[in-house]
């Protein structure tokens, strides 16, 4: 079922807190804060700006949003009020009510656009064979909870049948798919990693660099689409995000083996 108004409502508004924590810290090894709040946190994706595609981070040729600047000015002029450091409770509060009346209209769009049993055909687990890597045989694997407010880890067989038959789609869509792979916080989550043989974990790449989409920022969204307070008291007390996001992979076959002989799928 869809997530609820008041989950992404506390989840917003919460994340946004956090995410001018961060991209202040960061300030202090000298990249602005508006570039880190824009780069290497999901706060304009909150905003009613976000038509879901361009991204100030990643801009076309010579597209801007001013709109977004505007509200990047004035949050420079709220930084400039306080003491360098983290951001205070206070500037946090600030930076919030700067951003909210783009943000509010933005909640219903965002709980409607939350995925649903219905448009997810393998459950847990999506892939889409125009993935850059789809030519080099790897079949890249998306993540989302159709499941709210359950985890979808509470029914683990159920997630291996899931994965066994989005990889048997993608293999009779081209058969020379050969391995499987993940970037995400949740690659290095064990829960996650049981679905997968051991080859899988080994592969782990070191964190990628901190940006602003899921494969990082997803571990703030907990099973209900509200805030996750543990990752979020984590991050704020040690500096770093409980689970980075890292790469892995490893062979189909050896997928279709693992989940057959530990959840004992058929393989068809």
């Amino acid at each position: 079922m869809p997530i609820t108004l008041a989950a992404r409502r506390s989840f917003v508004r919460q994340c946004t807190c956090l995410s001018v924590w961060v991209a202040r810290r960061l300030a202090q090894n000298g990249t602005p804060l508006r570039q880190n709040l824009t780069t290497r946190t999901n706060v304009y994706r909150f905003t009613d700006l976000w038509d879901g595609k361009n991204h100030p981070a990643e801009p076309h040729a010579n597209w801007q949003d001013t709109k977004w600047e505007a509200l990047l000015d004035e949050l420079d002029c709220i930084d400039a009020k306080y003491a360098s450091g983290d951001a205070s409770p206070e500037m946090e509060a600030e930076a919030l009510a700067l951003f909210w009346p783009r943000m509010e209209p933005a909640l219903p769009r965002d709980v409607a656009a939350w995925p649903t049993r219905e448009r997810m055909p393998f459950g847990f687990f999506n892939y889409n064979p125009s993935d850059e890597t789809w030519n080099d045989g790897r079949v890249v694997i998306h993540l989302t909870n159709p499941f709210a407010p359950a985890s979808p880890f509470d029914d683990l067989p159920q997630r291996a049948r899931e994965l066994a038959a989005l990889l048997h789609d993608a293999r009779q869509k081209s058969p020379t798919q050969h391995t499987v792979y993940l970037q995400s916080w949740l690659a290095g989550f064990p829960p996650l990693q049981s679905l997968f043989p051991k080859a899988f974990a080994q592969s782990a790449s070191a964190p990628t660099p901190l940006r602003y989409h899921l494969g990082w920022w997803g571990q703030l969204i907990d099973r209900t689409g509200d805030f996750h307070q543990r990752n979020a008291h984590h991050l704020r007390t040690t500096g770093q995000f409980r689970y980075p996001n890292i790469q892995c992979q490893c062979p189909i076959d050896a997928t279709f083996a693992h989940l057959q002989s530990r959840f004992g799928v058929a393989i068809m």
